[in-house]
C-alpha cells in the first residue's frame, strides 16, 4: 500500500511504500518492585533505591532526550552549555544502571531482570502480555515523541539528489493513520 506524503514546497509529493511510525517515550516499571510513590517523573531512571535495576536507552538521542527533559531543557537545543548539563546527568546515572540496552530491554523486563526502563509505549503493551506485573507512565515534566518518516532519493527532483539528508516535517495528526 501507499500513502501520499505532503512535504516541504522544494521537494515534491512522493509515494513510498513506508509506513509513517509514531509514538511517545515513557517509562515502563515493574509494579512488584517500585513504590506507586516513586513513579510519574523521569526521575525515577535516577532514584539512587532502584540502583542496579535500571535499564537506559543505548542511543544517545533518546537518552540525551530523556535528561534534557529532566532537567527542563528543550530536546532540540543546540546551546553547549545546555548539552554539557545533559551529558552530566547522563554521567550521574551511570553508575544506577544495570545496562545501556535496546531490543534487550524486552526479555529483560519481562523476565525480571530489571525493574525500570525507558522504552516505546507501544513495545510495553507486547511486555505486558508477558508480564502482567509491568505498569507504564507518561512522564511529567515533557514526552519524547518518535517520528519517522521514509524517503526515497531516487523519486527526488535531480537537484534533491546530492546525498543531503532530508528532514521531513511529521505532524502528530498523521500518527496513527493507515497508508
Amino acid at each position: 500500500m501507499t500513502r501520499r506524503i505532503k512535504t516541504r514546497p522544494t521537494i515534491r509529493r512522493i509515494n513510498t511504500p513506508c509506513r509513517i511510525h509514531g509514538g511517545t517515550v515513557g517509562v515502563i516499571y515493574n509494579k512488584k518492585y517500585v513504590s506507586e510513590s516513586d513513579i510519574g517523573s523521569w526521575d525515577l531512571l535516577w532514584n539512587k533505591k532502584y540502583s542496579g535495576e535500571i535499564l537506559m536507552f543505548d542511543n544517545p538521542r533518546d537518552a540525551f532526550a530523556i535528561a534534557e527533559l529532566l532537567l527542563g531543557i528543550d530536546i532540540n537545543s543546540e546551546d553547549q552549555d545546555e548539552l554539557r548539563s545533559a551529558t552530566y546527568k547522563l554521567i550521574e546515572q551511570k553508575p544506577l544502571v544495570q545496562g545501556y540496552v535496546m531490543d534487550q530491554i524486552f526479555s529483560k523486563m519481562e523476565r525480571e531482570e530489571a525493574w525500570i526502563a525507558p522504552y516505546y509505549a507501544g513495545d510495553y503493551l507486547l511486555m505486558q502480555q508477558e508480564n502482567p506485573d509491568l505498569g507504564f507512565y507518561f512522564p511529567k515534566g515533557g514526552l519524547q515523541p518518535l517520528y519517522r518518516r521514509c524517503l526515497h532519493p531516487e523519486r527526488l527532483p535531480e537537484q534533491g539528489r546530492s546525498g543531503s539528508v532530508y528532514k521531513l516535517p511529521v505532524r502528530p495528526r498523521d500518527i496513527g493513520r493507515k497508508p
